[in-house]
C-alpha cells in the first residue's frame, strides 16, 4: 500500500481484515445481511453506515439486487415506517436512506 494511503482507523481495519481476516463462505455474508436489524437506540445515520458496510461485504456472486437491498432496508423498520418508505418509490438505496431521514424528521414534527 502506498505511504499515507490510509487516513483513518476504519480504513486500516477494513484493509487488514480484507487481507488477513477470516474468509467466510458466501452464505455467511448473505445471511448476515438478511438478519440485519436497526437497534432501538441506534441513530439513522449510524444504521445507514452499518447497513452499507454489511451490504458492501457481500461477494458479487451472491450480492442481492438493488430492489432486494431496498426491500431489506425498508423491512428493517417497523411496518408503518416501512410502508412510508416504500411509498416513496426511491430509485436507489442512497435515495431511500435519504428519504428515511426525511420521513423520520416529518414524524418527529407531527
Amino acid at each position: 500500500m502506498p505511504h499515507r494511503s490510509i487516513i483513518e482507523i476504519k480504513a486500516l481495519d477494513d484493509a487488514f481484515l480484507k487481507q488477513w481476516g477470516d474468509r467466510k463462505d458466501l452464505l455467511y455474508y448473505h445471511t448476515e445481511f438478511g438478519i440485519l436489524k436497526r437497534d432501538n437506540a441506534e441513530s439513522l445515520p449510524d444504521f445507514n453506515k452499518r447497513f452499507n458496510h454489511i451490504y458492501s461485504k457481500i461477494p458479487v456472486e451472491v450480492n442481492p439486487t438493488l430492489t432486494s437491498a431496498k426491500l431489506t432496508y425498508a423491512n428493517d423498520f417497523d411496518s408503518d415506517f416501512c410502508l412510508l418508505l416504500r411509498e416513496r418509490r426511491c430509485a436507489t438505496l442512497d435515495d431511500m436512506q435519504d428519504a428515511t431521514l426525511e420521513v423520520k424528521s416529518n414524524i418527529m414534527a407531527v
